[in-house]
C-alpha cells in the first residue's frame, strides 16, 4: 500500500477510543496526544481555553459593532482609502478568529455568510443613524476581509491561539 493510500485509509477510517487505526494487512498505530475531528464533525477544535476564546471573540464582534455605530469612530492615521483598511482589518480579524475556534468547513461558512451579512446590516443601520455615511465600498471591505480572514486560518497558517495557550503553558 502506497503512502499516500495509508493516508486516504487512516483517514476514511479515522481513529479509536485509543488514538490508532489499524490498516489493511500492516497495522500502523498512530498515536494522538490531543483528540482530533475529522472534518464532517462540527465540534470546536480541542482548546484548553475554548470558552474564554469564545467570550472573547464575541466581545471582539460587539466592538466591531459599536465602532461601526458611534458617532465619533476611531480613525487610522492611514491616509486616503484608511477607512477601507479599518472595515477589511476589523473583519479579518472577526473571521479569522473564529476560524481558528472551528475547523469544519460548514461552521466557517455560517461565521463568514453571518460576517458579511453583519457588515452589510451596519451599513444601513450607519444610513438611518443621521450621522455616520452609507458606503457600498464599506460592504465590499468588510467581504474581503472576511475573505482574508478566512484563507489565513488553519491550516494555511498557525492556529495562534492553540500558539497562545502553548506560550502560556511554557514555563
Amino acid at each position: 500500500m502506497t503512502n499516500a493510500a495509508r493516508n486516504e485509509h487512516i483517514f476514511a477510517l479515522g481513529t479509536s477510543r485509543r488514538g490508532h487505526a489499524a490498516i489493511g494487512g500492516d497495522t500502523m498505530f498512530i498515536f494522538l496526544s490531543r483528540q482530533i475531528r475529522v472534518p464532517s464533525q462540527s465540534s470546536p477544535l480541542q482548546l484548553r481555553g475554548h470558552a474564554l476564546w469564545l467570550l472573547l471573540g464575541w466581545v471582539l464582534v460587539l466592538l466591531v459593532i459599536y465602532l461601526s455605530l458611534t458617532p465619533a469612530p476611531l480613525t487610522l492615521p492611514i491616509g486616503e482609502g484608511g477607512d477601507k483598511v479599518s472595515h477589511a482589518f476589523a473583519y479579518f480579524v472577526l473571521m479569522s478568529w473564529f476560524a481558528n475556534l472551528y475547523a469544519v468547513v460548514s461552521v466557517r461558512a455560517r461565521f463568514a455568510v453571518g460576517f458579511i451579512g453583519l457588515g452589510v446590516i451596519l451599513e444601513f443601520v450607519q444610513l438611518w443613524t443621521g450621522y455616520r455615511s452609507f458606503e457600498v465600498t464599506d460592504m465590499t471591505a468588510s467581504a474581503i476581509g472576511v475573505l482574508a480572514g478566512w484563507l489565513a486560518a488553519s491550516p494555511r497558517l498557525p492556529n495562534y491561539l492553540a500558539l497562545a495557550e502553548r506560550l502560556w503553558r511554557t514555563p
